[in-house]
């Protein structure tokens, strides 16, 4: 697939953690940060769930992989004191819903995290 134009898209960068096992208290551990391209847009926007529930987003957020609900981002490159527990960071904000989203003809496939 031909994912050039959408991956120009794609001028800034985030950090991304994601999600991974729950520890023993029940709470998601992550896996280690890494920086991805992303197009991140300041807007407020609702949306319905799968199971009908009403989401109210604050950012809309196109990167260039598959990510999940839970997993969270950052706007910014990943810095020297990035932590790798993204709670410890107020920044690190959590993927409420993921699209996946491929045009008519399923040469370009367009990836969004809503947060």
């Amino acid at each position: 697939m031909s994912q050039g134009w959408y991956n120009r898209l794609l001028k800034q960068k985030a950090v991304w953690w994601k999600a991974g096992d729950l520890d023993r208290f029940g709470r998601p551990s992550y896996l280690a940060p890494v920086e991805v391209p992303v197009r991140w847009e300041e807007k407020t926007e609702q949306a319905r769930t799968p199971e009908g529930t009403f989401l109210k987003f604050t950012t809309e957020v196109f990167v260039d992989r598959v990510m999940e609900e839970g997993d969270r981002l950052k706007l910014g490159p990943i810095e020297s004191n990035t932590p790798d527990d993204p709670t410890e960071d107020q920044l690190a904000i959590r993927i409420q819903m993921f699209k996946i989203t491929p045009d008519a003809q399923n040469r370009t496939t367009v990836y969004c995290a809503y947060l």
